[in-house]
């Protein structure tokens, strides 16, 4: 099977030099004191850059690095690179219980797509389901939520929100609706799933719109799996306010209103696939509006509601070299370095 990129890092890093290269360029005149700098790309060229280091490695952990090393090399792949001092935030803003997430215009068909990831599964309602419970170290017993804005266009309601538990063999062995469906023809209205346990067994969830009574169309958006009993926060990330941006001056919006300190200085977030450092303290307004400072520049105009990650974001990068010798000793383990750039 061929790998497709990027792709994740394999083995934990233990330490690392993790910056921010600025492209600019110095002049000094001869007979004078002056000195001009000069920023090529209007810091849209500036990329991160560093050296990772692993901690001792197993002869089976040591293997698997080398060879993705290689692979690295010699596909000239790309990877998701990270500052690993800066994985969460010293801002106020907390969506640490959020799984799963779109704030996308309407979902059709009634299915909520975005909870869950295609491991080849298909359920007999037709849903691709995946494995979201393992990749958040979900297990029986553990209780979610899940919410979303929904509506039908043709026939009777309700509409209520279906959650799905299968195994490894693709048998349900579990399932909840919500509490709360929505009846009123053509409208968007708030439904819930809460307070859902996790049976034993499950190794895969779906969350899709479900109709209770003839409804033919069924449109889902704004939805949300979190990793808790009530999904009262029904907001759970920040997003880009307006399309077009250029710059380093970033307005966003759905903060929390009227709050300051929401990122602070250092604070590491992600907007589509590039990596920033947010350089100043940002505050909301009263209709949950700010706007952020940060470093570098955007390359790429993100749209208007893209979301800002500001969990474990991350940005693609790729290997300095293409030769990567290790040492090891007598027990066949020891520690790999390598260094990095971003992929501009």
């Amino acid at each position: 099977m061929s790998i497709t990129y990027p792709v994740y890092i394999p083995v934990p890093i233990k330490s690392s030099r993790f910056g921010l290269n600025i492209n600019q360029s110095r002049f000094a005149g001869e007979f004078v004191r002056n000195r001009i700098t000069q920023s090529h790309g209007a810091g849209t060229t500036d990329r991160w850059e560093g050296v990772y280091t692993t901690p001792v490695l197993s002869p089976a952990q040591h293997r698997e690095m080398s060879a993705w090393l290689d692979a690295m090399s010699v596909d000239d792949g790309t990877f998701y690179a990270y500052n690993p001092d800066a994985r969460s935030l010293n801002g106020s803003f907390d969506d640490n219980n959020l799984l799963g997430a779109t704030a996308e215009a309407e979902h059709s068909l009634g299915a909520l797509t975005y909870f869950y990831t295609d491991n080849g599964g298909v359920d007999s309602g037709g849903a691709v389901h995946g494995q979201i419970l393992s990749s958040f170290g979900l297990k029986a017993g553990d209780i979610i939520s899940v919410a979303a804005d929904v509506k039908f266009n043709t026939g009777s309601g309700p509409i209520n929100i279906l959650v799905r538990f299968i195994d490894d063999t693709d048998t349900l062995v579990g399932s909840s609706f919500s509490g709360n469906g929505v009846t009123t023809l053509g409208v968007y209205g708030l439904s819930k799933a809460e307070n859902i346990t996790i049976p034993a067994g499950a190794t895969s969830i779906e969350v899709r719109t479900n109709a209770s009574g003839t409804a033919l169309d069924r449109f889902s958006k704004n939805a949300i799996l979190n990793k808790a009993a009530t999904s009262s926060t029904f907001v759970p990330f920040l997003k880009i306010n307006g399309a077009s941006q250029t710059g380093t001056i970033i307005n966003i919006k759905d903060c929390p209103v009227s709050t300051n300190g929401i990122l602070m200085p250092g604070d590491s977030i992600q907007i589509a696939n590039q990596f920033h450092e947010v350089k100043t303290r940002v505050d909301s307004d009263a209709s949950g509006l700010a706007a952020v400072d940060i470093m570098p520049a955007i390359r790429t105009s993100p749209p208007d509601s893209d979301p800002v990650i500001v969990r474990n974001p991350v940005c693609i990068s790729q290997l300095v070299k293409t030769n990567h010798p290790q040492d090891t000793n007598h027990n066949s383990t020891g520690v790999i370095s390598f260094a990095w750039q971003e992929k501009l």
